[in-house]
């Protein structure tokens, strides 16, 4: 019956055209992608890939690897084990849009096709961002060829060619024009279900960029509320109560995510101290650095079709001015989206007051306004065309003049661009002087076909000519690809993934020793659990935490490199990847695995095992006041034993040159060190004449102390029975410089104690978010557990709740004598509250829904009048202060700034 409706609703002329106009979208953007991957070399037309910058690090990793394990049920979406030994992902995950519907491509990707997926993954996104554009542009009375156009324009936008590297941006872009046709739902009074399911769904999907398209909701309705709407103010009252209803409705019904993403991000530590006043006030003061004034020109990419029939229909149009009076609104909310762009004071607040790189992340609402508007005046232009028959010959030529055109510019714009980058000029004009250029010349060319009333198919022809020229340029692969953010890094990650054959289990950890894999994230591309990652967003805590433990931290990013040989084993990292060969006395080699180019990779297995759960009478710890006595407390709280594990011979080091020498004997002893030094006062050293290689994200082969990826504790070798000779050069005082010897032997036997006298652990089950774990024969008072700590955990010994200690951030549970089930959980904050408001508004919803559909609750005019009043009023005084904030006073504060500086 089904398929029949559907078959039957095919043969109505109407839904034809619309599926064949999906089709020709389809292809359209698919070929004009495909050309640009073409002339680039990009997969599948070579072996490059469209990751670079972010998408290597952050986007792909996480977006992708990490979202397809979600899908597939191996993992869960707020909270993650392959990271920082278990954390928080609420906040991240909302940042990145991870779980955007159109994520839902992934599902024709194999885990390990995932890395050459990722240009496909792009191309499918844009596809549905033309045929969201399209659906909304069909509010207009044009001809097929004008949505087309329209929806080709917006999915080629910069939202797309600029910021596909985030994608994020393109997600929403994809979200707006679906809430925009809620928008118009509900000023038609036609219903507000679908908007409220779509903006939740938005808001759900990314909270931060759900409240930037909350304040275009806010500053386009009242356009059209004040400016532009013809209805009685009546009318417009009961508009605004829906409205107003309706994102208050959506609001609370999407809290059972927002709030835990909220509160994650706020307490993240790129976020700011939470004074509002001060970061507004900091705001007003930004200026364009000449990085993000560069990003901002190529902004403006495939912006011309829509400026020229602006300029054409408005600007220089022979409409009377009583005419374009009713394009008012339009014009102002134009103009207010382009001063955006302009005024940095602007930008910024529209991101909050802040952001991290990558300006006019709100290009998406930029790019719909722009072409909202020109599809309006072609549309009103339209009217006085005589309609044309459809001819399918006439079609068909049509479509080999825009690929013969598209083919052309592809190859023409690809030598020209070569040409360009090879110029001295390039290094400071950037992409962003090409694409104006190309703008500009479009632009005339536009702005000619439709005012001299020619054959309007020649804009489709150029249309085409252009979308693969701008392609051509943002897709090339010369560009945001230094160092950890090149694809080959990301390529190495994923070779490693497939190429491993050692069954690495749950809770077995692994570790990027020397970051010949250079990807921090590779334990999401590898599906595999790790301290190394970059998430961004994380708990303030971790960082420290890891830091104390002598692990490298930088920026947002927690890294592997670091620590020692207990800690590695204490935190039940087994497993260890290694360009180089490691001690045969400390580790085994498991196999070679894959890299980059051919590149071997060694995976070796920590030749220590503790057991994952481990009983202490220690219930808390705090880090100590060095590296050296932190570890020395923490062997002493595991191992209840007083022997010191690592002796500090920081004092032995010569005074004069800055070495150290001494004879190793009594067993293996492992030498580490760490500087408190700070990157302009850097050390090399060398062991026994060996250089001793630090990690860092620039070079595999750096040998300066400390960089980003070494800057906690350095393993300086294993000795047994020999001397052992250590030099530093560089600029860092003595006091700055420690070294100190492990007692391997001392490990050895102290690991061997713990495997004899511990509990037994009969049970040990990873849940996506959660442990269970039953253990026999405990004797200590608590479990230490190799777990971050976070106050979100909750735990019960045998149906018992209980209050779970912290040791060096990780977990320690009180148990009791005996046998002990223990069952922990995680729930990220602000779940709870987020959940109850979520599901009584729901309810609410539902039940209000019924009671009206069977009549026992009647709509009563009186009282819908009396709160559309006051919605009104309410509405017109936040709206005038929303102006004011956002646009009049940075506005006289850039204008401030600049007359001083004409007059210094």
């Amino acid at each position: 019956m089904k398929a029949e409706t559907i078959k039957n609703k095919l043969k109505r002329p109407e839904n034809r055209k619309t599926v064949m106009d999906l089709g020709i979208l389809l292809l359209l953007v698919t070929i004009a992608a495909c050309i640009a991957y073409g002339v680039n070399g990009i997969y599948p037309f070579g072996s490059k890939s469209i990751a670079r910058g972010d998408m290597v690090q952050q986007t792909i990793p996480a977006g992708m690897y990490y979202v397809w394990d979600v899908l597939h049920g191996k993992a869960s979406p707020f909270f993650t084990w392959n990271s920082g030994l278990g954390m928080n992902i609420s906040g991240a995950v909302s940042l990145g849009a991870l779980f955007s519907p159109l994520n839902l491509f992934l599902y024709f990707s194999t885990r390990a096709y995932l890395y050459y997926f990722a240009n496909i993954l792009m191309i499918l996104k844009m596809i549905a961002i033309a045929y969201a554009m399209y659906f909304y542009l069909r509010k207009y009375d044009m001809e097929r060829m004008a949505y087309l156009a329209g929806a080709a324009v917006y999915a080629f936008g910069a939202a797309s060619l600029v910021h596909f590297q985030i994608m994020l941006v393109m997600d929403v872009a994809f979200l707006l024009p679906l809430i925009m046709i809620g928008i118009d739902r509900l000023y038609e009074n036609k219903g507000c279900l679908y908007f409220i399911i779509v903006f939740t769904l938005a808001m759900m999907v990314d909270v931060y960029t759900g409240c930037i398209t909350l304040l275009f909701i806010l500053l386009s309705s009242g356009i059209r509320t004040f400016v532009d709407s013809a209805k009685e103010k009546e009318e417009k009252k009961r508009w605004i109560l829906r409205l107003g209803v309706s994102v208050l409705v959506s609001l609370l019904l999407s809290a059972v995510v927002v709030i835990p993403a909220l509160r994650s991000i706020a307490e993240a530590p790129r976020s700011g101290d939470g004074d509002y006043l001060a970061t507004y006030a900091t705001a007003l003061q930004a200026q364009w650095s000449s990085y993000e004034w560069s990003m901002v020109r190529r902004m403006c990419v495939n912006m011309a079709l829509p400026f020229a029939c602006i300029i054409g229909f408005f600007v220089i149009g022979d409409g009377q001015k009583g005419e374009r009076r009713k394009y008012k609104g339009h014009m102002i909310l134009t103009l207010l989206m382009l001063v955006s762009m302009i005024i940095p004071s602007v930008e910024l607040l529209w991101h909050g007051g802040s952001r991290a790189s990558w300006p006019v992340r709100f290009i998406y609402v930029v790019s719909f306004v722009l072409i909202d508007f020109a599809a309006l005046l072609y549309q009103d232009h339209r009217e006085k065309d005589k309609t044309q028959k459809e001819d399918v010959f006439r079609s068909l030529c049509i479509a080999c003049v825009c690929l013969a055109a598209a083919l052309i510019a592809g190859r023409v714009i690809y030598k020209a661009y070569a040409a360009y980058c090879g110029h001295s000029s390039y290094a400071t004009l950037g992409d962003g002087f090409l694409c104006l250029v190309i703008e500009a010349v479009f632009a005339g060319l536009y702005l000619f076909i439709l005012k001299s009333h020619k054959r309007k198919t020649a804009v489709l022809v150029l249309m085409c000519a252009q979308l693969v020229a701008t392609s051509v340029i943002c897709f090339a692969t010369n560009k945001e690809n230094a160092t950890v953010f090149s694809s080959e890094y990301l390529e190495a990650a994923n070779n490693a993934g497939k190429s491993v054959t050692t069954d690495i289990k749950d809770f077995e950890r692994i570790k990027n020793t020397d970051y010949k894999i250079d990807h921090i994230d590779y334990a999401l591309v590898m599906g595999q659990e790790a301290i190394s990652n970059y998430w961004h967003v994380i708990n303030p805590d971790l960082q420290p935490n890891f830091a104390a433990l002598g692990y490298s931290i930088n920026w947002t990013q927690l890294l592997d490199a670091g620590g020692t040989i207990f800690s590695d084993t204490l935190l039940h990292i087994q497993y260890d990847l290694s360009y180089r060969n490691l001690p045969e006395s400390m580790y085994s080699l498991c196999e070679n695995v894959e890299g980059y180019n051919g590149d071997q990779i060694g995976l070796y297995k920590n030749n220590l095992e503790l057991p994952f759960a481990i009983g202490t009478d220690t219930y808390e710890l705090s880090a100590g006041s060095d590296l050296f006595s932190t570890q020395n407390s923490l062997f002493s709280a595991i191992t209840g034993s007083n022997e010191t594990l690592i002796r500090d011979v920081s004092g032995e080091l010569d005074t004069t040159d800055l070495t150290y020498e001494t004879n190793v004997t009594g067993g293996r002893k492992v030498l580490y060190f760490y500087g408190t030094n700070n990157t302009d006062l850097q050390e090399t050293i060398t062991v026994n004449g060996q250089e001793v290689y630090i990690p860092n994200s620039d070079s595999s082969e750096n040998t300066s102390y400390p960089v980003d990826f070494g800057n906690g504790l350095i393993c300086l070798g294993s000795f047994e029975n020999e001397s052992v000779s250590v030099e530093f050069n560089g600029e860092a005082d003595l006091s700055q410089l420690h070294i100190g010897w492990l007692d391997y032997d001392l490990l050895t036997g102290a690991v061997k104690e713990i495997q004899d006298q511990n509990p037994k652990i009969t049970t040990l089950k990873q849940k996506n978010s959660g442990v269970k774990l039953k253990l026999d024969n405990v004797t200590k008072s608590n479990v230490f557990l190799p777990i971050s700590y976070d106050k979100g955990w909750s735990c019960k010994v045998n149906g018992k709740k209980v209050e779970i200690g912290s040791i060096d951030g990780m977990l320690s549970i009180p148990v009791e004598q005996g046998s002990d089930n223990i069952v922990l959980k995680y729930r990220p904050s602000g779940r709870t509250p987020g959940l109850i408001i979520s599901l009584i508004t729901l309810l609410i919803c539902v039940a209000g829904r019924y009671l009206f559909k069977k009549g026992i609750v009647k709509q009563d005019q009186k009282t819908e009048g009396v709160l559309g009043s006051i919605a009104y009023d309410i509405y017109g005084v936040v709206y005038a202060l929303f102006i004011a904030l956002l646009f009049i006073v940075p506005i006289l504060c850039y204008l401030r700034q600049i007359l001083v500086l004409i007059q210094s």
